[in-house]
């Protein structure tokens, strides 16, 4: 019987505590037993932005204050733009760089263009000009590389 009368006692204060830690006094975030209410007004509040590799965390508060949850938010994984021939594939978001530049891919300059790279359009140097051959008789004035009359 007095086994029992102590069940019951530790039953009630197990009950008293669990009451106590969820409910609120609304407007002041006091938690108290004899004030309970529904919490409202919910919103998930952003406590730090996820990175591209860093997970970020948000909280889930009541309009009286009070802090029901905590989640994880996913890291964002990098948004990578492609290498090109002066910069190594970079993520946008964090400026991360990934492998090397790619290089100029040259073509070789010519009587009327410079050293050019076919990929991104820069120019090294200048164009070669003709190298004329004299007309005689038979054809005109004619560049010995290009062929240019």
């Amino acid at each position: 019987m007095k086994k029992t009368i102590i069940r019951y006692i530790l039953l009630i204060l197990i009950i008293l505590s669990a009451l106590v830690m969820v409910a609120c006094d609304e407007g002041n975030g006091v938690e108290t037993p004899t004030t309970p209410h529904v919490c409202e007004g919910l919103k998930w509040i952003i406590n730090k932005e996820p990175g591209c590799t860093a997970t970020g965390e948000k909280a889930l508060v009541c309009e009286c204050g009070k802090i029901l949850e905590f989640e994880e938010i996913s890291a964002l994984e990098h948004s990578w733009i492609d290498a090109n021939c002066l910069t190594p594939k970079t993520c946008e978001a964090c400026g991360e760089t990934s492998g090397e530049a790619l290089g100029h891919s040259w073509i070789d300059a010519n009587c009327l263009t410079p050293k050019t790279c076919e990929a991104c359009g820069e120019t090294s140097g200048e164009a070669l000009g003709h190298s004329w051959i004299d007309a005689n008789c038979l054809t005109p004035k004619t560049c010995e590389a290009c062929g240019e009359t």
